[in-house]
């Protein structure tokens, strides 16, 4: 994962915290993605909207 922004953003302990979640940030994407996809294609939903979407449901799934 690849990295980059503002100094003032991505400070050492943020750079730091975002190394040791590495694998579960990674597994969040894959799984954003794919429902984006299924949204997208099966729903009919723009990119955007489908990427919005399948984030929100993940938020919402994981305060529940």
């Amino acid at each position: 994962m690849d990295v980059s922004g503002p100094r003032e953003v991505l400070s050492p302990s943020l750079l730091e915290r975002l190394k040791e979640h590495k694998a579960d940030l990674l597994d969040l994407l894959q799984l954003v993605e794919e429902r984006a996809a299924l949204m997208e294609f099966d729903g009919g939903l723009t990119r955007s909207e489908a990427d919005q979407r399948a984030l929100a449901v993940y938020f919402t799934q994981r305060t529940a």
